[in-house]
């Protein structure tokens, strides 16, 4: 989910920073999951694959701090700085890590773009990060603007292992053109069936998970 977060660079000299975040291209690595979610629905949208190009200028002391919100994608990202002064000339930062990261997430795979009535794939990927199993429902919005028809072993409420994944698939029509929506939701519920030999459990906070992306129709 969106968190603020202070980003601070430091220089002997004042001057002016060149800034950028860039996201690595390889998949997150499975980490112990942050405590303390204070999200009971995440529902994230902003998905860049830069972030940051800004200059700023640096105090009298060297410093400068700039708070923004970080994007909505799962990932690390890279953050480097370009110094520029008329004392000491042009310097390069060494690259520091931000890692965002969240336990119980979904991850829609659809195309950037797709002709009118071209039919097309949409992956929805749940992930559980989580030491125990849980009931998962996961649901595609409906909506006018296109057709969909789930696709192979489809299931909307299954069994999710811990440390575990499962994929849902529906073969999509646009049928507008233009941006249209795509809302995938993957909640974990209260269920009296076990998952496996286990009991499911559901997180006491970041429960749901939704994701938009838009795809352009031409």
């Amino acid at each position: 989910p969106p968190v603020e977060f202070d980003v601070a660079f430091s220089h002997e000299n004042t001057g002016s920073l060149c800034t950028v975040l860039s996201k690595r291209p390889e998949e997150t690595p499975r980490k112990d999951p942050p405590s303390n979610d204070p999200f009971t629905e995440t529902i994230r949208k902003y998905f860049p694959e830069t972030w940051v190009w800004d200059i700023v200028t640096v105090n009298s002391t060297g410093v400068a701090e700039v708070e923004m919100t970080v994007p909505d994608t799962i990932t690390e990202w890279k953050a480097g700085a370009l110094y520029l002064s008329k004392d000491t000339g042009l310097g390069l930062s060494f690259l520091a890590p931000l890692q965002v990261f969240q336990p119980f997430f979904v991850e829609n795979s659809l195309p950037y773009s797709v002709a009118h009535g071209e039919a097309f794939m949409l992956k929805a990927t749940v992930m559980n990060y989580l030491p125990t199993s849980m009931q998962i429902d996961v649901q595609l919005q409906d909506s006018p603007d296109f057709t969909a028809v789930p696709v192979g072993d489809y299931q909307d409420s299954y069994c999710l292992s811990a440390n575990g994944r499962h994929t849902s698939s529906w073969l999509v029509t646009p049928k507008s053109l233009g941006n249209v929506n795509f809302s995938v939701s993957a909640e974990a519920q209260q269920s009296p069936e076990p998952c496996g030999s286990e009991v499911a459990t559901v997180p006491e906070t970041g429960r749901k998970d939704t994701v938009v992306k838009v795809l352009i129709v031409e």
